[in-house]
């Protein structure tokens, strides 16, 4: 094991005293190698995890494979997926549209009320109590 240790080392050394040719020529082939290594082990994990189907009873014949109903097709699955997003943000739409009209329509409300203010006061002489009158009127309540 140490030999070979040393043989790794060395051929390392090498490889990189080697032109840039030489080096790409070893990613590829420890890429590859890599790659395929990886997709074996990925394929013996699934062989040990997946479980084994038991064969079919009685007759052996190669099973067919039944054609998907043009109901289930991949662009009406995908229209109906289309019509139901449209349909959810319609009502989001809708929901959001009413209230920003009863917000508005409060906010309106608010600023067409009519505020008199009157403010009456005496002298800082004289110890008399100062008269604030605050009366709000609606626009429709008002006489010209």
């Amino acid at each position: 094991m140490g030999n070979l240790l040393k043989k790794g080392g060395i051929f390392l050394k090498t490889l990189r005293r080697s032109n840039e040719a030489t080096k790409k020529k070893w990613v590829y082939v420890v890429s590859g190698i890599s790659s395929v290594l990886i997709l074996f082990l990925w394929v013996a994990y699934l062989n040990l995890t997946l479980p084994v189907l038991p064969p079919p009873p009685g007759d052996a014949s190669p099973v067919s494979t039944p054609s998907l109903p043009s109901s289930n097709s991949f662009f009406s699955v995908l229209g109906r997926g289309f019509k139901n997003i449209g349909e959810e943000m319609k009502a989001g739409f809708k929901t959001i549209g009413s209230t920003f009209s009863s917000t508005f329509k409060t906010f309106t409300q608010k600023i067409g009320t009519n505020h008199t203010y009157s403010v009456t006061s005496t002298p800082p002489s004289s110890s008399a109590p100062i008269f604030i009158d605050m009366t709000t009127s609606s626009p429709t309540s008002t006489n010209p």
